[in-house]
């Protein structure tokens, strides 16, 4: 092996310079390129594998075919990435930061714009035939692939990490990405396997010219999912998620060995340059929150990046020094190469290489390094690295790394010449330096683009992938609305009646029934009946029984078309705390559909601030609200003439400039149950499914907020949901543990009684927690808020009921709100009622952790 611990760096490193290089062949490899012809070049991209995960650095981790790669090339030591996936194949195919194109993290949106030059591209025009096997993930639908940005073919993923067998990314409006020639495809086989056979096909295809294969593994990004003939070779480590991730890391070094094999037998190794590299530094842990579709183990333990510090996604060497080494038995001695490199690099590089003559300024930010990897060359120079993130960013200049923090933290920096594994910050000592690096770092940032990628797809729902794209639209234009207000005088009267007091009156005649309602519910399933069961059981019981129960008598309607309605919605000073007139932009969405028996269904949708976004905003808050009224003080949008816009508390999340979905239930008749024969509740659930097909699937993620009965009708969203639920907030309550689901003095609720064919199957009890403990079982971020003044029945099903059952199976949620501690009393002296607190509600949006894009 050629190395297995790390050489401190050199003093010097070549510079940066922003024109266009110079590509004329050096003499020797213009007489090579002449006799020999261009060389193929194969790029072999690992998907977060850590420093310390292949043998040639000493790991226990068998990577038998890279270490006979290493043996025989230059493995190259300080070989710098970018912290995430996307960020870094953007970097490797255009020669620049990703921050140049607004590329700051992982994304599903297009990175590159129509027509920009890429390696693909260049190595095209100059006669090679360009491939790429594997992940794609810089623009995650079709129309967005790889045969849009210079490669001929293409298969694999166009999104991130997949389900090893079902190919299928997260859920939500990019999880079918498995294709071939940007077509979508479906077969069978485990990903790394099908990978590299692709790229095998192609280099048994291949007589005469040279070619360009990227073969970009998903391996061993999460989730691990790996058959007993690798697990078994690992049996000796303990932990299951290392030991899965060993057995995938020597997964994809056997699918290497066998590209390598194609090679030989096919006389091409000798002319074949190789890049072996990882995408970013190894993943430190995941724990499955239901995004992907399968079901999957917690993972405590990934990728090993010892000695270095820190993990993928961070600006520490960890997450940006990778295991990389260039193979080329024609023209490389093997040796161990320990000047830096960029991944930016590699675009200026073996352009040099092949002879690519640009006509127009690529604007590289990487440098042509060959002469320095052949050994022709031994200058030295400065070199300055950047890398940007949301909340970070970083610079190494010589030998000084400078990290910066978005968030407010302390800045640091770290001299790697003799501190390599960053244990010393010396911003402190070093305030020179650190303005020097600041102002290096101030022009680096001035030439990134503007604009930033967001992790939602650059569409809107009206002109999104999948059923919505062929529907047929109707456009109404140009509705302004002015909103009536300040709607506070009635929060004292809503106060009164949803008192404590006024909840007893309801309870406790309940109580006094000795076999009545209340005495027999109190037998459910979280209470007594199984209280020594695990969460998981608990929730695949409950899903059972709410399956057998209810969702066979539920179909999704048939989405047929949407017309869309434009409107400005202006609110008045004062309305939410807002000083000045706020203007809103919404889109009066009709969604029309047809049901199981072919019948016509409507609902009305609004979509508010369709035109925001952000790095610290959600890319769409879904409000759902039970009995909208026209109670003022709940803070509406405040068009109870229009209907749909009067729901609780939607105006202060419209003012705050929160991207917002919401709908009217069924209170003000903006949905059309077919009449006289349906169920409240199978109401509910069909206009909750085309809300999921028609707008919520397209969104990359999705945060639910529910509002009196809008937690209620959340509960069962939960259960047969399509989009991908990264958080829900419930607030609101009047929600005891129980509910009759056939309640006839509810006739107007969502289980309320219509003479309907459906009746007889919902006359059954049901518990309210244990729709609760599944949601918090599938939904990543869950909180509940509960407020001072609350109704009566809340606070005794909440606090005294619903809470402590919850608590037999899982800690997994937050309790918020206006009285948190649940003491009865305010902890903000906002002493609210039946309603939410904008602040804490932002708050708890601003500190989701957030599931990266991967």
């Amino acid at each position: 092996m050629h190395h297995q611990s790390i050489p401190t760096p050199a003093a010097w490193w070549p510079v940066f310079r922003y024109v266009l290089l110079s590509l004329s062949l050096g003499p020797s490899l213009s007489l090579y390129a002449q006799s020999h012809g261009h060389p193929n070049i194969l790029i072999l991209l690992a998907d977060d594998l850590g420093w310390n995960d292949v043998g040639y650095h000493g790991s226990q981790i068998k990577t038998p075919h890279i270490d006979r790669l290493a043996d025989g090339g230059v493995v190259l030591d300080q070989h710098y990435v970018t912290p995430m996936c996307s960020t870094t194949r953007a970097a490797l195919l255009s020669g620049r930061h990703p921050s140049r194109f607004g590329c700051l993290n992982a994304t599903n949106s297009r990175v590159f714009q129509p027509g920009m030059n890429t390696l693909a591209s260049a190595l095209r025009d100059v006669g090679y035939k360009t491939y790429l096997t594997g992940k794609w993930h810089l623009g995650s639908l079709p129309k967005w692939g790889p045969l849009k940005f210079g490669f001929d073919r293409s298969y694999g993923a166009l999104a991130g990490g997949v389900d090893q067998y079902l190919h299928l990314y997260k859920k939500g409006p990019f999880a079918r990405t498995w294709h071939r020639n940007d077509k979508y495809l479906d077969e069978e086989g485990h990903a790394t396997n099908l990978i590299a056979d692709e790229a095998i096909r192609w280099i048994q295809e291949q007589r005469s010219d040279p070619f360009f294969i990227q073969v970009a593994f998903t391996a061993v990004h999460i989730p691990l999912q790996e058959p007993d003939q690798w697990l078994r070779q690992y049996e000796h480590i303990a932990e299951k998620s290392r030991r899965h991730y060993a057995a995938c890391t020597s997964h994809m070094d056997a699918a290497i060995g066998r590209i390598i094999d194609a090679l030989r037998e096919t006389n091409k190794l000798e002319n074949t340059l190789i890049l072996f590299t990882s995408d970013n530094g190894g993943q430190e842990k995941w724990v499955p929150r239901g995004s992907f579709p399968g079901q999957y183990f917690d993972c405590p333990v990934l990728g090993d990046n010892q000695p270095l510090r820190g993990f993928k996604g961070q600006m520490y060497e960890g997450g940006i020094r990778v295991p990389a080494l260039i193979h080329w038995p024609a023209r490389l001695k093997p040796g161990l190469h320990k000047d830096p490199i960029h991944i930016v690099d590699w675009m200026p590089t073996l352009c040099h290489l092949v002879g690519c003559e640009q006509e127009e300024d690529l604007n590289w930010d990487g440098q042509d390094i060959w002469s320095t990897l052949s050994g022709e060359s031994q200058e030295d120079f400065v070199r300055t690295f950047y890398w940007r993130m949301e909340n970070y960013s970083a610079l190494r200049h010589g030998d000084w790394k400078f990290i910066v923090s978005h968030q407010g933290q302390d800045n640091e920096l770290y001299y790697l010449k003799s501190d390599p594994y960053e244990t010393k910050d010396l911003a402190s000592k070093e305030p020179d330096r650190v303005a020097e690096l600041h102002e290096i770092f101030v022009a680096q940032r001035a030439l990134d683009s503007a604009d930033v990628l967001p992790f939602i797809p650059d569409v809107s729902p009206l002109d999104l992938p999948g059923t919505v794209e062929s529907l047929d639209r109707k456009i109404t234009e140009g509705t302004t609305i002015r909103i009536e207000g300040p709607p506070s005088k009635l929060r004292d009267t809503d106060k009164r009646e949803n008192s404590a007091a006024a909840g007893e009156r309801v309870l406790e005649p309940r109580r006094a029934l000795p076999a009545g309602v209340y005495q027999e519910v109190r037998k459910n399933w979280l209470m007594t009946q199984h209280s020594d069961a695990s969460r998981a059981g608990m929730v695949t019981a409950i899903r059972k029984r709410y399956g057998d129960l209810i969702l066979p008598h539920v179909t999704r309607p048939n989405v047929t078309h949407i017309d869309v309605e434009h409107q400005t919605l202006i609110y008045p000073p004062m309305y939410y705390g807002n000083s000045d007139s706020v203007s809103v932009p919404a889109k009066r969405l009709t969604i029309h559909a047809l049901d199981e028996q072919n019948r016509p269904r409507h609902l009305v949708a609004y979509y508010v601030n369709y035109d925001k976004t952000g790095p610290h905003k959600p890319d769409v808050v879904f409000q759902v609200n039970g009995h909208f009224g026209r109670n003022p003080s709940r803070l509406g949008l405040g068009i109870e003439a229009q209907g749909g816009y009067s729901g609780a508390a939607l105006g202060k999340l419209a003012i705050a400039g929160i991207p917002l979905i919401t709908y009217d239930d069924h209170d003000i008749g903006e949905s059309s149950p077919a009449e006289g024969d349906e169920n409240g509740l199978y109401r509910t659930l069909s206009n909750l499914a085309m809300m999921d097909d028609s707008l919520l699937v397209h969104f990359e993620h999705v945060d639910v907020l529910g509002l009196s009965g809008g937690t209620e009708r959340l509960y069962h969203f939960s259960m047969f949901h399509r989009a991908n639920i990264r958080s829900a907030y419930f607030a609101g309550y009047f929600t005891p543990l129980w509910i009759y689901l056939d309640n006839r003095d509810r006739t107007g609720g969502p289980f309320g009684y219509n003479s309907d064919t459906y009746n007889e199957t919902f006359q059954s009890f049901f518990q309210w927690a244990d729709l609760v403990l599944v949601a918090i079982d599938h939904i990543p971020h869950v909180a509940m808020a509960n407020n001072t003044y609350e109704g009566g029945i809340s606070k005794s099903g909440f606090v005294n009921e619903m809470l402590p059952a919850l608590r037999k199976f899982t800690n997994r949620f937050q309790v918020r709100g206006d009285d948190s501690d649940c003491d009865g009393k305010s902890n903000t002296r906002k002493n609210l009622s039946h309603e939410y607190d904008l602040e804490d509600y932002l708050q708890f949006l601003y500190d989701l952790s957030e599931e990266n894009t991967q």
